[in-house]
């Protein structure tokens, strides 16, 4: 368990736990007051969302069903994949040589059976979801012009008790931030939409509440109303006084200079070397190079593996 969000006002810390338990705690002592599923009013959600917003929640493993499960499948397609990788290429050097039949049949029937069949859904939406977002910058006004209608989302979309990225609380009100917005609660029970689009993160000052977005405007909310932040960088991370002024922070192209470091963290080695930005600005291209062979490779393998069923049972047939 982790805690992926946290706030505190007055005696009391609200956090979110795995983005799906909502913790109310006594900040002197550290007792548990309220551990609750915050779930959001299903009148609420269940909308129409972008077609950004969908290609992102598919490649991140969050958009299709309410839980982990969602990751799991993701991660159960790249588990596949790295096999159908390494016994393929056993299987094709072993033909090659032309030695070791009985090795390669093995390997053929852990190659071509229904548990790599079945991984081929989530690859074909990881490899077409990867080719979108590899190209974000160029194609992100036609994707969030796209509305994808709530009758062709998954499951997740009609739930979301999973999905707390953000908390706040101000005295009366208990707020969590979602990917369709803040939604806000008095007793813990029925959580209502209180201002729509992505609540990314939620910081505090006082009665002000700063709301940071994610493929969503930044706004605030004082004096009972919500306003957009204008000229403050894509979702941020943090706010800080500096010279009597409020500085918005932000790894998305940030106004005040960051540290270098002579290291990295294996994070953000990954990260590089997954969307390609660790070897050039043009390995997109091999990226998507890539995600088109492993689309031709699962059409061909679906339609091998079904021609060799049929063969099989023609082979029964005339036994």
């Amino acid at each position: 368990m982790y805690v992926n969000s946290i706030a505190v006002h007055g005696d009391k810390v609200v956090a979110a736990v795995d983005k799906h338990l909502f913790f109310v705690i006594d900040k002197e002592s550290g007792k548990v007051l309220k551990r609750v599923v915050a779930e959001p009013n299903r009148n609420d959600i269940g909308g129409a969302v972008t077609l950004a917003r969908f290609v992102r929640d598919l490649h991140y493993g969050r958009g299709y069903v309410d839980s982990e499960l969602s990751l799991w499948i993701n991660d159960y397609g790249a588990i596949a994949l790295a096999w159908l990788s390494i016994s393929g290429f056993i299987i094709w050097w072993r033909i090659k040589r032309k030695n070791g039949a009985k090795v390669t049949r093995k390997v053929i029937k852990t190659h071509s059976n229904i548990f790599a069949l079945a991984a081929a859904l989530p690859l074909v939406v990881l490899a077409v979801t990867g080719i979108f977002l590899d190209h974000a910058k160029a194609l992100g006004a036609f994707m969030k012009s796209i509305q994808v209608p709530s009758y062709l989302l998954p499951p997740v979309y009609s739930g979301l008790s999973h999905d707390i990225w953000s908390v706040d609380f101000d005295g009366k009100q208990y707020r969590i931030g979602n990917r369709y917005g803040v939604f806000a609660s008095s007793d813990l029970k029925e959580w209502r939409l209180e201002n729509s689009g992505f609540a990314y993160r939620m910081f505090r000052e006082g009665k002000r509440l700063y709301v940071s977005g994610m493929g969503a405007p930044n706004r605030v909310f004082e004096n009972g109303k919500w306003r957009v932040l204008a000229n403050t960088p894509h979702m941020f991370k943090d706010i800080v006084n500096s010279g009597g002024e409020k500085v918005f922070f932000s790894t998305h192209k940030p106004n005040q200079p960051l540290p270098s470091f002579n290291s990295i963290t294996l994070y953000t080695l990954l990260l590089s070397l997954h969307d390609g930005t660790f070897f050039s600005s043009w390995w997109v291209w091999v990226n998507d190079a890539a995600a088109i062979l492993l689309l031709l490779l699962i059409a061909t393998g679906a339609v091998r593996w079904q021609l060799k069923k049929r063969r099989a049972k023609r082979l029964m047939l005339k036994r």
